[in-house]
């Protein structure tokens, strides 16, 4: 769950719209995400962006955006590339994934989060930072308003 700091006010998210989140088709085989030390961190591109589908979903019906699989409005998400970063002090996560809109527009967007913590931590993190990319996009708030 996002942390209520983390969140600027979505500006314009009209009540009552209604849209599908659609986890889009990523690669689904294991690979390591990161390691420290001894420890490897496996996940697959498709976790990542099922983590992505799943946290907007949620980020969305707080805003009063109904999501649900019949909506005529669509965005799919699929994560398209991720690194790994360790440093002397911080690790960072960066995740490219692209969100298509239902009328055949399709955004790239990158982020990257930098954490002392675990690698999960910091994957779980990005997954946050990219969350909060889709909804304060204002071409997503004005495709989910119009």
């Amino acid at each position: 769950m996002l942390a209520p700091e983390r969140v600027t006010s979505s500006p314009g998210f009209a009540e009552n719209q209604e849209i599908q989140i659609l986890k889009g088709k990523s690669n689904d085989a294991d690979k390591i995400l990161g390691s420290i030390g001894l420890h490897k961190y496996y996940g697959s591109k498709q976790a990542l962006t099922d983590g992505i589908v799943d946290q907007l979903g949620r980020e969305l019906q707080k805003r009063q955006v109904e999501v649900n699989g019949t909506a005529g409005k669509s965005l799919v998400i699929a994560v398209t590339r991720t690194s790994f970063e360790q440093g002397m002090r911080k690790i960072a996560a960066t995740l490219d994934f692209t969100v298509k809109f239902g009328n055949g527009k399709v955004k790239t967007y990158y982020v990257r989060n930098s954490s002392p913590g675990t690698v999960p931590r910091t994957f779980n993190g990005a997954l946050a930072l990219a969350v909060l990319e889709i909804i304060n996009d204002p071409e997503v708030i004005a495709y989910i308003k119009e």
